[in-house]
């Protein structure tokens, strides 16, 4: 499976972040996913999550904002693009590539709901500290 997608002039074909691939020697399974490689695995594990199963149910905006606390900064927004994908598939949707997910996170971001439990379990009743500097 590979996606072309240009960068300036030169197409470039990239199996990378689309191909699910397990590490040897670990009891994670997040690899798996497609979208996550060792990077995200990093990010996920620094936040408590280690395996596929503990992604189910969960709030991809709490996720993020776990990782940017941890890491004591804000992350690339397409972070989020990546973990909003893993928490899909998760919860037994079809794999899709990250960027399917920018225009939803860009939405979800610009209008947080105003009272909990509105609707949508991926939108804020408050912006966090990483929001005002990040989109």
């Amino acid at each position: 499976m590979s996606e072309t997608f240009k960068t300036g002039t030169t197409a470039i074909a990239d199996d990378r972040a689309m191909t699910p691939t397990r590490r040897i020697g670990t009891t994670s399974n997040l690899t798996d996913l497609m979208n996550v490689g060792k990077a995200v695995v990093g990010y996920f594990e620094r936040a408590g999550i280690t395996r596929v199963e503990q992604l189910t149910g969960r709030d991809p905006l709490e996720i993020y904002d776990t990782m940017c606390a941890v890491d004591g900064r804000g992350h690339d927004p397409c972070l989020l693009d990546t973990i909003m994908s893993a928490v899909d598939q998760a919860n037994g949707n079809p794999a899709r590539p990250w960027w399917t997910y920018t225009s939803h996170r860009k939405h979800v971001l610009q209008h947080p709901r105003t009272t909990p439990g509105s609707g949508n379990p991926m939108r804020r009743v408050e912006s966090p500290s990483w929001l005002s500097t990040r989109q």
